[in-house]
């Protein structure tokens, strides 16, 4: 008998913890946080700012170019008129001026790209805490993205759609 009673709380100390995991439900969510940052007056900022720099930076280049054709066209005109030595100077000037609109191009792209970074980097963090900290206040086990670039084919009704309680936990409009 004594055998028996410590078996049957041997068993039900293992079964316990199942029982116990089986009646807490697992709570999946889903956000779309494409659609939180569309209204995050930070990425407007951001954005603004990164428009700003991209018009002044294509202006540059627009006026680095326009300088370029100018004195191409100049050497067209003119070449008939000029020496072998005239013209390859010209010619090895032009194709420095290339080179170097070229070189800017690239520049402003890095610089377009590096701001793009350090300006969004903030706002990201500030969604990304939100989602955690709704994430957390509802007991959710995992959280997946259905925003741009998302992988996920396929999610279940059972998931819940948390984007509007991060955008209100963020102070943002529904």
């Amino acid at each position: 008998m004594k055998n028996y009673f410590k078996i049957l709380v041997v068993a039900i100390m293992i079964m316990l913890p199942t029982v116990i995991f089986a009646q807490k439900s697992l709570k999946f969510g889903h956000i779309n946080s494409a659609e939180i940052l569309q209204v995050m007056p930070e990425r407007d900022s951001a954005m603004a700012k990164l428009q700003k720099l991209n018009k002044d930076l294509s202006a540059t280049y627009d006026g680095m170019s326009v300088e370029f054709q100018t004195k191409y066209q100049k050497f067209l005109e003119e070449q008939k008129n000029l020496n072998d030595l005239v013209k390859k100077t010209r010619s090895d000037e032009l194709t420095q001026i290339q080179q170097h609109i070229e070189q800017f191009k690239e520049n402003a792209n890095e610089e377009i790209q590096k701001n793009q970074s350090e300006l969004m980097q903030p706002v990201l963090e500030k969604l990304k805490k939100a989602i955690a900290e709704v994430g957390k206040e509802g007991g959710f086990l995992y959280i997946h993205d259905i925003g741009q670039g998302s992988n996920i084919l396929y999610f279940s009704a059972e998931s819940l759609d948390i984007t509007a309680q991060v955008k209100a936990k963020l102070g943002l409009k529904k």
